[in-house]
């Protein structure tokens, strides 16, 4: 969600170098145009190992400021450390983490107080730049790969025949997390229903390699037949949902690169933080359950693994309530083209309280008892 705003700070004429983990963000860093060095964190190395190299790399040049963007904790309090800049600022953990507040004043770092939930927001603060800025209501995702673009522009050739009027549908069943997964059992019956209701669409599943038993056995559910876009990097699956109508899927990377990319998304979500970490722009759609217990995910401590309740929040999401807000927003794209938004959605009798994010997402938070199938299901 830091990439709008690096876009923003180049065409003002920065010049950034970034340090960034290896677990996928730094492929997309690198093809930015307007990142000039990418440091990648190393996550199967030790934190002291990473620390002094990338140390010894940012001490070749004096920056005029550092930058420790949101969500930051130790080790991002290091690294800033280490920089020498003329201005360095940032955040701090929460009051719970007393050695993040320590680093932060040896290290010389302005510490910079949270003014919003939303990660967005407060990077966007940090970075001095202002609400008009930067535009989320169009594509914010900019890649040089050229070959990247070639293959994903040949996958979508084969699968969106030429003035045949198809509508492609991008599922992404899968998350980084498992307990972020809603069941790939509820992700084949919406494709059918919606295939049913639209015989116009299609399907492509895209995911990560260590999903692609989850993506074929998504599939094999699916009647009319899907196609699996496996083997692509994050910038091929990126670059793959430009050609696509519609996104649906977990909270995930490819969420946010269908909303960065100003593509209508609709995410599933359940005990993740919605207002830290929501895709962003008045093209998305968050569906979640509304429970006391949610959100329960907390970034320093990661994931719950005994959930007291089954994992309720995400598993009590029905097929019914999932397919009438997709339903409703293919219907939207349709007839609006290019100029719809979020705000034209309608849910018919979908039970739900809606919610304007400052980012512009939608969130319905669905009413428990009133539309679900039941008990949880794994």
């Amino acid at each position: 969600m830091i990439y709008p705003l690096i876009t923003t700070l180049g065409r003002r004429g920065a010049r950034i170098d970034a340090v960034v983990s290896d677990n996928g963000s730094h492929d997309i860093m690198a093809a930015h145009p307007f990142i000039r060095n990418v440091y990648p964190w190393r996550e199967k190395r030790s934190a002291m190992m990473n620390i002094w190299n990338i140390s010894c790399k940012l001490r070749k040049t004096v920056y005029d400021a550092a930058y420790s963007a949101s969500p930051s904790w130790t080790r991002e309090s290091i690294v800033a450390m280490a920089c020498r800049a003329n201005r360095k600022e940032g955040f701090a953990g929460d009051q719970r983490y007393y050695l993040d507040k320590i680093l932060i004043g040896l290290g010389g770092i302005t510490r910079r107080s949270r003014e919003s939930d939303h990660d967005f927001i407060n990077n966007r603060n940090l970075f001095g730049l202002g609400a008009q800025e930067v535009d989320l209501n169009k594509n914010n995702l900019l890649f040089l790969e050229r070959k990247a673009q070639c293959r994903a522009g040949a996958l979508c050739s084969r699968e969106i025949p030429e003035g045949g009027g198809a509508f492609l549908i991008a599922l992404h069943p899968g998350s980084k997390a498992k307990e972020r997964r809603w069941s790939t059992k509820k992700f084949s019956e919406l494709a059918n229903r919606l295939a049913k209701k639209h015989d116009f669409v299609r399907f492509v599943i895209i995911g990560g390699a260590d999903e692609v038993e989850l993506m074929e056995s998504l599939r094999k559910d699916i009647k009319g037949g899907a196609t699996v876009a496996r083997g692509l990097s994050l910038i091929e699956a990126a670059l793959l949902l430009r050609n696509c109508g519609i996104f649906i899927g977990n909270d995930s990377a490819p969420m946010h690169f269908a909303a960065l990319q100003y593509i209508p998304n609709i995410s599933i979500w359940g005990l993740s933080n919605y207002r830290r970490t929501s895709p962003v722009g008045n093209r998305s759609v968050i569906v979640r359950k509304r429970l006391p217990c949610s959100p329960c995910y907390d970034a320093a401590l990661s994931t719950h693994m005994n959930c007291r309740t089954g994992l309720e929040c995400i598993h009590t999401i029905s097929v019914d309530e999932v397919f009438s807000v997709a339903d409703s927003y293919v219907d939207s794209i349709r007839k609006a083209g290019s100029s719809v938004s979020n705000t034209v959605l309608e849910t018919g009798s979908l039970r739900a309280e809606r919610e304007i994010l400052e980012t512009g997402a939608l969130v319905l938070h669905l009413i428990p008892g009133l539309q679900s199938e039941g008990a949880p299901q794994p």
